[in-house]
């Protein structure tokens, strides 16, 4: 019996739009492997273009779905939120990952606000959310509600983010600025 998931639907929804578009392919080639930052896709073209023209939401959002969930995966929080913020649920096959994935990246970056907003949204409007993604949401949200501005626990976990920033050779403003900030708290 076939896996009828959101997740894997997904996957197959990418699979068939790399069989007739060239870019498409490209973004499902990097998400089938672990990171590496040579490989990363020029992800501009699915944006609405500036004169105007514009992509098939279905095709355009799913794929920027597929990108997201994978750079989430590999750590890259800041580029996932670039590419998740602005997706519509009602636009995606699978709208529990997209929901899951962006709270996910704003929880790790610690963004408070919308973290909790995409785990609100994941945990009402999503019906047929996979229990594992509705467990995790729930000790999210528990995480994000008690965390408290300039808390050693905040600063703590604001240093982990510099360090995992380094170990992603992401050294530079964002990082410095971190760094200045918490040196700052001390």
């Amino acid at each position: 019996m076939a896996d009828k998931s959101g997740p894997r639907l997904l996957q197959r929804l990418g699979d068939t739009f790399s069989l007739v578009d060239a870019k498409a392919k490209q973004i499902v080639d990097v998400t089938a492997k672990s990171h590496d930052r040579k490989d990363l896709p020029i992800l501009a073209w699915l944006a609405d273009d500036k004169d105007g023209a514009k992509l098939d939401p279905l095709f355009r959002d799913n794929l920027r779905l597929l990108i997201g969930r994978w750079l989430c995966q590999e750590k890259l929080y800041d580029e996932s939120i670039a590419v998740l913020r602005d997706i519509k649920p009602e636009n995606v096959i699978d709208p529990a990952s997209l929901l899951f994935y962006r709270s996910v990246a704003y929880h790790r970056l610690l963004v408070k606000k919308e973290g909790l907003e995409s785990i609100h949204a994941l945990l009402e409007d999503v019906s047929d959310s996979p229990q594992r993604y509705v467990a995790l949401a729930g000790l999210m949200e528990q995480d994000l509600k008690g965390l408290k501005d300039g808390s050693l626990d905040d600063i703590s976990r604001r240093m982990e983010d510099v360090e995992r920033r380094l170990g992603l050779s992401r050294a530079g403003k964002v990082v410095r600025k971190k760094r200045r900030h918490h040196r700052h708290a001390e």
